[in-house]
C-alpha cells in the first residue's frame, strides 16, 4: 500500500470520527432506577471510620493527660504554699473545727502551749471516736499564731518522754492522754481520752452511754488555765453525802475546768477554817445538814469577803438550820417548802414539780430569760430583815400561779403567787476598804437539778441551764475569769436518721423512685443515645 492508500483511509477514519461524535447520544432503553430516599444517605467509608475514631482516640488521650497534670501541679503547689492552713470541716458537728469562743482565746495567746499525745497520731487516726482529733488540734495550730504546738510521742518507743514531760511524776502520765503544758510557768493540765466525749448513764439500762463531744471543751479549757494569770478555786464543800462531781455533776466538773477554776475538796469537820485561796465555797447537794461549828466557820470566812453557791439536793423537806443560820448573813433562808408550778405551760408534762423557770434581769442574767429546767426544788425566801448594805434579786422565779407545797405535802399549799426558785445576794457590811475589800456575795438554788448531768441530758446545751451555771461562778468569784469566759457548749452526735411525721408513704415513694425509676431512666438514655450513635 502505497502513501496515497493510507491517506485516504485516514481521511475515512476521520470523517467517520467526526460523525460519531455529533450524532446525539441514544437513550437507552431502560431509565435507571430512582434509589429510594433511605439509601440517599451515603455512609462513610470504613477507613475514615477508623481514622476519626483513631484521632478521637489520641485527642480524649491527650486530654485526660493534659488534666491530670494540672490537678498534680495544682495539688503539689498547695501542699507547699498552702498545706494544711486550708481546709473544710465537712462534719455535721463541725468536730474538726474550733468555735468563736476558742478562737478568741488564741488570739490572746502570748505564751507558747505544747499540747503532746502520749502515743501515736496513727492510732488516733484509727479510733473509733476520735478520728477527729489530730485534725482537730492541727486547726488549734493554724489559727493560734505560732503559740500552739502540738507533738506525738509515743512512751513505748520513747520510754524517757513522760519524765521529760512531768519530772517529779506529780501528774502520773500514762500512755493515751493528753499534756497541755506551758513550759513558761510550768503549769500543766492533763487530759484523758475520757475528757474528750460527754457522757451519761441510761436509767433504764445502767450502762454509760455517749451523747457528745466535748474535746473543744476540754482543749481550750486546758489552755486556758495553763496561761491564766490568776487561777481562782472553788472549794466543794464535804462530810454531808455530797455526790461526787464526776459521778452527778460531770457537766458542772467540766465548765469550771474550762473557765480556768481549780477545784479542790474542803472538810470543815476537820479543818479550822475555810482556805485563804478559796473563790467560792460550794456546797452542792449535801443530804445532812452542816453542824453548829461549820457554820461558824463559813461565817467567819464570808464576813472576809467569801462567796458561797448553796445548791441542795432533790427535795425532801430537810430542815438546814446550821445552813440557814449562814444564809442569814445574806438575809436569805432555805424553806421546807416545795415549789409547784400551776401554769401547765411552764412545767414538763405531768410534773409541775419540773419547771420552767423565768430568769429576770439582774447582775447576773444582761437580759430576762423566759425558760431554765429546774426540778423538786425547795423555796428561796428572801427574809423581811432589809438593811441598807445587802442586796438580793430573783435570780429564777415561777409564774404567778405557782404555790408552795408545806412540807412537801400537795394536799397543804400555800396561796397562789410568785415563787422564788433562786435568788441572788451581795452584801458590803464586811468592808473596810482595809482587810476586806470587796462585798460578801451568795447564790442559793431550791435544788441542785439546775446543772446536774440528768437536767442537761433533757435540755441539753441551748437552755440557760448552762451559761446560767457559769454566769453564777463567775459573778460569785468577783469576776476572776471574766477575762476569757470559755463557754463551749458539748457538740451534740450527728445523726443522720429519716425524720417523718407518721406516715411512710415518701420514704416508700423515695425507695422506689432511687431503686426502680432512675435505673429504668438510665437505661432508656442510654439505649437513645447508642441508636443515635450506631448510625454515626
Amino acid at each position: 500500500m502505497d502513501m496515497t492508500d493510507m491517506n485516504d483511509m485516514n481521511a475515512k477514519n476521520s470523517v467517520t470520527t467526526d460523525k460519531e461524535q455529533a450524532a446525539p447520544a441514544t437513550p437507552p432503553a431502560t431509565p435507571p432506577a430512582t434509589p429510594p430516599a433511605a439509601s440517599s444517605r451515603r455512609r462513610a467509608p470504613k477507613r475514615l471510620i477508623d481514622r476519626r475514631s483513631r484521632r478521637l482516640g489520641r485527642i480524649s488521650l491527650v486530654t485526660t493527660l493534659v488534666v491530670l497534670a494540672i490537678v498534680i501541679l495544682v495539688n503539689v503547689v498547695l501542699e507547699t504554699v498552702v498545706g494544711n492552713r486550708l481546709s473544710w470541716d465537712l462534719t455535721q458537728n463541725r468536730l474538726m473545727s474550733i468555735g468563736e469562743k476558742t478562737q478568741e482565746l488564741l488570739g490572746r495567746l502570748e505564751e507558747d502551749v505544747y499540747i503532746s499525745y502520749l502515743g501515736r497520731e496513727e492510732d488516733l487516726l484509727n479510733h473509733n471516736t476520735l478520728s477527729f482529733v489530730p485534725q482537730l488540734l492541727t486547726d488549734y495550730v493554724n489559727r493560734s499564731g505560732g503559740h500552739i504546738k502540738v507533738e506525738y510521742a509515743d512512751p513505748v518507743a520513747d520510754p524517757t518522754v513522760i519524765s521529760r514531760l512531768d519530772p517529779q511524776s506529780l501528774h502520773q502520765l500514762t500512755e493515751r492522754q493528753f499534756v497541755v503544758q506551758n513550759r513558761e510557768n510550768g503549769r500543766m493540765r492533763v487530759l484523758t481520752q475520757q475528757d474528750l466525749v460527754a457522757t451519761q448513764l441510761n436509767q433504764q439500762t445502767l450502762q454509760t452511754v455517749m451523747k457528745g463531744y466535748s474535746a473543744e471543751n476540754a482543749f481550750s479549757g486546758a489552755i486556758n488555765y495553763v496561761t491564766l494569770d490568776i487561777v481562782p478555786t472553788v472549794y466543794r464543800l464535804t462530810g454531808h453525802g455530797e455526790p461526787e462531781l464526776t459521778g452527778e455533776f460531770t457537766v458542772l466538773g467540766g465548765l469550771m475546768d474550762a473557765n480556768g477554776f481549780d477545784v479542790s475538796d474542803v472538810n470543815l469537820l476537820t479543818m479550822e477554817k475555810v482556805p485563804e485561796d478559796a473563790a467560792v465555797l460550794l456546797i452542792l447537794a449535801p443530804t445532812t445538814d452542816i453542824t453548829s461549828p461549820e457554820a461558824d466557820r463559813i461565817i467567819a470566812w464570808v464576813k472576809t469577803g467569801g462567796s458561797i453557791l448553796v445548791a441542795p439536793g432533790a427535795f425532801t423537806g430537810l430542815d438546814f438550820s446550821n445552813l440557814n443560820r449562814v444564809l442569814q448573813e445574806f438575809n436569805l433562808e432555805l424553806t421546807r417548802d416545795r415549789v409547784r408550778e400551776g401554769d401547765s405551760s411552764l412545767h414538763l408534762p405531768n410534773y409541775p414539780t419540773y419547771i420552767l423557770a423565768r430568769a429576770p434581769k439582774n447582775d447576773i442574767t444582761t437580759e430576762s430569760v423566759p425558760e431554765t429546767l429546774i426540778s423538786e426544788a425547795a423555796g428561796v425566801k428572801i427574809l423581811q430583815n432589809p438593811v441598807d448594805w445587802i442586796t438580793t434579786s430573783q435570780l429564777l422565779k415561777t409564774s404567778d400561779k405557782a404555790v408552795l407545797e408545806e412540807g412537801g405535802n400537795p394536799a397543804k399549799t400555800s396561796p397562789e403567787g410568785v415563787q422564788n426558785l433562786a435568788v441572788m445576794s451581795d452584801t458590803q457590811g464586811y468592808m473596810d476598804g482595809t482587810n476586806v475589800k470587796h462585798s460578801s456575795r451568795a447564790v442559793v438554788f431550791g435544788s441542785s437539778s439546775v446543772f446536774s448531768d440528768q437536767t442537761f441530758g433533757v435540755v441539753g446545751f441551748q437552755a440557760y441551764n448552762y451559761m446560767l451555771t457559769y454566769l453564777s461562778l463567775d459573778w460569785l468569784s468577783q469576776g476572776q475569769t471574766d477575762v476569757n469566759k470559755l463557754v463551749i457548749p458539748t457538740k451534740q452526735l450527728a445523726s443522720y436518721k429519716i425524720q417523718h411525721s407518721g406516715s411512710t408513704t415518701p420514704i416508700y415513694a423515695a425507695a422506689i423512685g432511687t431503686a426502680v425509676v432512675l435505673p429504668l431512666l438510665l437505661l432508656l438514655a442510654a439505649i437513645i443515645v447508642y441508636r443515635r450513635r450506631k448510625h454515626l
